[in-house]
């Protein structure tokens, strides 16, 4: 049976025919920890998701989704959410060079008793982005 628990995709581990893209995500991934870690370069589009991440945590693991790559840039246009077992808020870190969050996006880590965490290009109170955009009918919430 497939591990709900934990999904790592690394882009490093991935081949494909345009090369540009390091981790393209169309589809919906459920889990309670969702990885995805690109190299990419300054030029290239490392993490492009325009699917649906669901966190949904056990009871005994918190949820939380991880964005990350060093160089190149993470397009956003689809939705992320993460709510853990009590239905408090998850986390939700996007980290990368370049970062954009576009069209109608959701970025949702709230829930009925309590908010959670989103950090976006930034970790601990230090930036690692160097740009953020972010359209304006985008929705970001940690209520």
């Amino acid at each position: 049976p497939l591990d709900r628990e934990k999904i790592s995709i690394l882009s490093s581990l991935l081949k494909t025919e345009n090369e540009e893209t390091g981790i393209d995500n169309s589809g919906m991934i459920t889990a309670c920890q969702i990885q995805c870690m690109a190299d990419g370069n300054a030029y290239s589009l490392a993490i492009r998701h325009a699917g649906f991440l669901n966190a949904e945590s056990s009871t005994e693991h918190r949820c939380e989704v991880r964005l990350i790559t060093e160089h190149g840039t993470i397009g956003i246009f689809g939705a992320i959410v993460a709510e853990n077992f009590d239905e408090t808020g998850g986390k939700i870190h996007i980290f990368g060079e370049h970062i954009a969050l576009f069209e109608n996006s959701t970025i949702d880590a709230s829930s009925e008793n309590g908010g959670g965490t989103i950090s976006i290009g930034c970790a601990d109170g230090s930036r690692l982005a160097e740009t953020i955009l972010i359209d304006e009918e985008v929705v970001i919430s940690a209520d």
